[in-house]
């Protein structure tokens, strides 16, 4: 949705009484890698936030969701804690709002590891046309199983084949 549609969404919903916005929300992404869209993104919200004030229409929060990328391989590039922060701080700072942040998979992803493998597809024409059914045999794991050497011994009993896992 474009800023100037949801300007415009904002404006009706607040003529209605049944309706009280609390806050705006921008989501740009899962695995953003840069700062410039995460700037640019907060830059939009807060400058929403604003015009909605001069209306007389205040919200309670912004949510700049979530967005903050991580590597998946060694060298791949992402974005720092802290410039992530100051990409959004930069933009909202001077708003006085409360911000709701959505760290996402920066968060949880370091918790485990989930390693699948296909062990075999057949098509299925009975159920949709060219549809693929596709069984998977997956075993889920800590940071620290794989750093053990369990995580081999687990996909073991799991399943038909060895699976290679570096």
């Amino acid at each position: 949705m474009s800023v100037a549609d949801a300007l415009q969404m904002l404006r009706d919903m607040a003529r209605r009484r049944s309706l009280r916005i609390v806050g705006l929300h921008v989501h740009i992404g899962s695995q953003i890698t840069r700062t410039e869209p995460i700037a640019r993104a907060a830059q939009a919200i807060a400058d929403l936030a604003r015009t909605l004030a001069d209306e007389g229409i205040r919200v309670e929060h912004l949510d700049v969701g979530g967005g903050l990328g991580i590597a998946y391989e060694p060298e791949q590039a992402v974005v720092s804690v802290q410039d992530y922060a100051d990409a959004v701080l930069g933009a909202v700072k001077d708003t006085g709002i409360p911000l709701v942040l959505e760290p996402g998979r920066w968060i949880v992803a370091p918790a485990g590891v989930l390693v699948t493998e296909i062990v075999d597809m057949k098509r299925q024409a009975r159920v949709l046309e060219d549809s693929l059914y596709v069984v998977a045999v997956a075993v889920q794991g800590t940071e620290g199983s794989l750093a053990r050497g369990d995580l081999p011994r687990l996909a073991e009993r799991h399943s038909r084949r060895d699976l290679d896992i570096r």
